[in-house]
């Protein structure tokens, strides 16, 4: 035999060995969990948009964040794919204003062309709903590569992800002299029939403030319109 066929074997057998470990290695990549996303952006406050609402010293607008790549940026989902759609809200008072405005989550609505009134939902249901599973552990386990710490990158990923949503979300602000811009996430789920579609054409939110005027013994007032969306 040729001096050179005991010295080629070694060669062979690390390539098959190193094969194997990069098809190792591509079956556990899924198993493993990472939450990265971006922080959302406006390209301006409330009053830049044209479409925006001006209601006795605020202003309002609002943008639909459903497209895929905008979800995909911000929420590291489709969230259509869940049936749910990410609304953007800016609110920002005049600059002279002196009065306060209440806004709370659960006083906005969704309202589409056919007339179907949606309520906000509670982003910790949005985040746990579309969580990274559990079952990636699983893998991990199967193929001898130490579960503990599949099921640990899996849980860290979706407290990440559940800050995010959290952070993201209006839940109540008060928009004041004080704190005189705010912008949040308002999660609506689509019903059903909706395909995971959201059509802005003829939407709107319907939102409630309340307003706090600043005069002696003037009270809180309840202050309804609806902000269509910006294009």
């Amino acid at each position: 035999m040729p001096p050179s066929c005991p010295r080629t074997a070694p060669k062979r057998q690390r390539s098959r060995n190193a094969n194997f470990a990069l098809a190792l290695a591509g079956a556990l990549l899924p198993g493993c969990a990472s939450y990265d996303v971006r922080p959302l952006f406006s390209s301006g406050a409330a009053s830049s948009y044209i479409e925006h609402v001006h209601r006795e010293g605020l202003h309002v607008a609002v943008i639909d964040l459903s497209a895929e790549r905008s979800t995909e940026k911000h929420f590291a989902r489709h969230l259509p794919d869940y049936e749910y759609v990410p609304v953007q809200l800016l609110v920002e008072l005049d600059a002279h204003e002196e009065a306060a405005f209440d806004l709370r989550r659960e006083n906005l609505s969704l309202v589409l062309q056919d007339g179907t009134r949606l309520a906000a939902v509670d982003p910790l249901d949005v985040a746990h709903e579309v969580s990274f599973s559990h079952w990636r552990s699983f893998f991990g386990f199967l193929f001898l590569i130490p579960g503990p710490f599949v099921a640990s990158s899996v849980s860290s990923a979706n407290e990440q992800l559940e800050n995010d949503y959290l952070e993201k979300s209006l839940r109540s602000v008060r928009v004041s002299h004080n704190m005189r811009a705010y912008q949040g996430v308002v999660f609506f789920r689509l019903p059903e029939e909706a395909n995971g579609q959201l059509d802005t054409e003829d939407a709107f939110v319907e939102v409630v403030v309340q307003r706090e005027g600043v005069g002696a013994g003037e009270l809180g007032r309840r202050i309804e319109f609806p902000v269509h969306f910006t294009r």
